[in-house]
């Protein structure tokens, strides 16, 4: 009996020491793949950020074109009313529109809209849209408190008429949904802290 156990003991070993090694290869695996899909998710949260464009409203207004069928003088006050209606974060304000925003300028819906498609390059609806994101997302960033409202009151704030937009426009621009952007945040404090950080740092400067 005794020489069958001593026959047997190398063969259990062997399967022991193959399920061990097995095991090791399994947590091996699991890690790497953890880590390839945290990096990239964090690799996409770096590259939504920098999408955001730094705004300097110290800067002089886009050169006006000669080539420009509105009036010299009528295209340059409404690129600079742009320029402040950006500063002030007017684009903020629900139900914009072509007609409201530019009877506000002392101007038209026509000639509001060849500004906006000729030097801001989009349409006037995709111009609003990525205002709208590119602030919601510098703000769901900074602020911690703002990333526990609901998607719906989110929308709101940032002059989206329902949740479903929001989405739509936030999907369109930065390529992943709001509450999966915020998901993601959550989960990477640590970088959106020293993000937040080193951009608090350089504005001080």
């Amino acid at each position: 009996m005794s020489s069958r156990l001593l026959f047997a003991l190398p063969y259990f070993l062997f399967f022991y020491i193959h399920i061990i090694i097995s095991i090791l290869l399994a947590i091996s695996l699991f890690g790497v793949i953890y880590y390839y899909r945290y990096y990239r998710k964090k690799q996409k949260l770096i590259q939504i950020f920098n999408k955001i464009p730094k705004q300097d409203f110290k800067k002089e207004p886009p050169t006006i074109s000669e080539s420009c069928p509105i009036n010299q003088k009528t295209l340059s006050n409404l690129l600079k009313r742009l320029q402040q209606f950006e500063e002030k974060k007017e684009y903020l304000k629900p139900n914009l529109n072509t007609k409201d925003l530019a009877k506000s300028f002392g101007s038209n819906s026509s000639y509001l809209s060849k500004a906006v498609n000729t030097y801001k390059e989009k349409s006037f609806s995709n111009y609003i849209n990525d205002l709208r994101i590119d602030y919601v997302i510098d703000k769901l960033r900074k602020d911690a408190i703002f990333r526990k409202y609901k998607i719906k009151a989110i929308a709101q704030e940032v002059g989206f008429n329902n949740s479903e937009a929001f989405s739509k426009a936030f999907y369109k621009k930065a390529g992943i949904y709001p509450s999966s952007f915020i998901k993601q945040l959550e989960k990477d404090k640590t970088y959106t802290k020293l993000h937040s950080g080193n951009t608090s740092h350089q504005k001080s400067k």
